[in-house]
């Protein structure tokens, strides 16, 4: 039987900076294909644009736990940088994500519930919409930036980074919408903001799928959802949908989960093979 030791694995630079690489090749491919998109060619070309867009909420995601790069202050820059595009503030961000780390599906003490889970199809729809995380954010923005009002989570000796961070983000959104207005371009709406929205639902879904309906234990094979999916949605995802892998070890790399996987045969209380199936059987528990 194979055995796993995360000691083995460790964050490396070279197999970061080879998936970094990719996936920004694959965000410059589809930002050419959408440039030269016209007529009814614009839409998938939006939503393509915006599903690479988007999934780079995997390598914030991996770089907040630093585990992308071996060397530490490159996770950081680039979780800052990716979160500055995502609307999610890094240094937050980290302390809240590993808060529910530690309190997985705690309805006391996970973060993420503090949102609550839909429990209706309405608020299924909504939620896949997007629509409440615009509200959530404007307030997460206006707490940390002007309330200056931290979540528990946050240690003390953070909260100044963190409302500067914030501020320094509100800035360049400011700067990037008056140049935009000065150059009379539109092209922030087009490669950017559209897509952001428009293909919104697809992160949505990916994670919902994360600990909708799974159980308030501290088993990290039963209180999140493991999903199979393609190579592909694994690779752009950057392993992340084989997620009780990931709760069980959060220090190991993405690139190892699929080692992982193998060995973790027969733990997972709540696998899927897709997320087509998942969503399904989210919506019979609804």
């Amino acid at each position: 039987m194979m055995r796993f030791k995360a000691a083995d694995y460790s964050p490396n630079n070279r197999q970061g900076l080879l998936q970094s690489g990719r996936h920004v090749l694959l965000l410059a491919m589809t930002t050419v294909i959408l440039s030269h998109a016209v007529g009814w060619w614009i839409l998938p070309a939006l939503v393509a644009q915006g599903i690479v867009l988007l999934a780079l909420f995997a390598p914030n995601h991996e770089c907040v736990h630093r585990t992308v790069f071996a060397t530490p202050w490159l996770n950081d820059w680039v979780a800052a940088v990716l979160g500055w595009l995502l609307f999610i503030p890094s240094v937050d961000f980290r302390y809240f994500h590993f808060a529910h780390h530690r309190h997985t599906q705690d309805p006391q003490r996970d973060p993420e519930l503090a949102t609550p889970k839909p429990t209706s199809l309405g608020g299924y729809l909504l939620a896949l919409s997007g629509l409440p995380l615009y509200r959530s954010t404007v307030i997460w923005f206006w707490s940390l930036a002007v309330s200056r009002r931290y979540g528990e989570y946050l240690p003390a000796n953070k909260r100044s980074a963190t409302t500067f961070q914030a501020r320094l983000y509100l800035a360049l959104y400011a700067l990037v919408v008056v140049a935009s207005l000065w150059f009379q371009s539109w092209n922030v709406v087009l490669y950017w903001i559209g897509p952001f929205l428009i293909a919104q639902p697809f992160l949505r879904a990916y994670l919902m799928a994360e600990h909708t309906g799974c159980d308030h234990s501290r088993d990290m094979f039963s209180n999140t959802r493991t999903v199979i999916s393609n190579r592909f949605v694994r690779w752009l995802m950057w392993n992340m949908p084989l997620h009780a892998e990931h709760h069980a070890h959060p220090s190991v790399p993405f690139y190892a989960l699929p080692i992982l996987h193998r060995v973790s045969q027969g733990k997972h209380k709540v696998i899927e093979p897709g997320y087509r199936q998942t969503h399904r059987h989210i919506r019979e528990q609804l």
